[in-house]
């Protein structure tokens, strides 16, 4: 079971503090993995910032780490945290073909490389969605 957060509202209303509350509160309910869907990956270091506002004063050693979603369409490597993707990577595609290697496999969509790393259908954590205007994207 995961939970879906759609977040829509305007600039400067605490958009980014609302979502790493949520992700911080799974973390520490042994939800590791989270996936936080923008519209820009500009917006990736206030991601960074309100994580880390949010933990900098936890006493505890393990807090939830953020990445950017890698420009390679291998297997993401970290174990837990947060990843962050904008609904254009989402989207992408890759005309890149596997290798014989396993640790060479290429995901020919994005959507599967995040699939893969959260854990398919046993995926339990949070996907959120930050946006100023939300409107509908579309993945085949």
């Amino acid at each position: 079971m995961f939970l879906v957060l759609i977040l829509g509202d305007g600039t400067g209303v605490g958009k980014g503090r609302t979502l790493a509350t949520m992700i911080i509160d799974n973390y520490y309910k042994q939800r590791k993995k989270s996936l936080w869907i923008s519209c820009s990956s500009l917006l990736f270091e206030d991601a960074k910032r309100d994580l880390f506002a949010l933990t900098s004063r936890l006493v505890t050693e393990e807090k939830p780490k953020i990445y950017q979603i890698p420009t390679s369409y291998a297997r993401i490597e970290q174990s837990s945290g947060v990843m962050y993707c904008t609904y254009n990577t989402l989207c992408s595609f890759s005309d890149a073909k596997s290798g014989s290697n396993p640790d060479e496999f290429v995901f020919q969509k994005r959507v599967d490389q995040i699939i893969d790393w959260v854990g398919g259908e046993s995926f339990d954590g949070i996907v959120s969605q930050y946006k100023n205007r939300v409107k509908l994207v579309k993945i085949s």
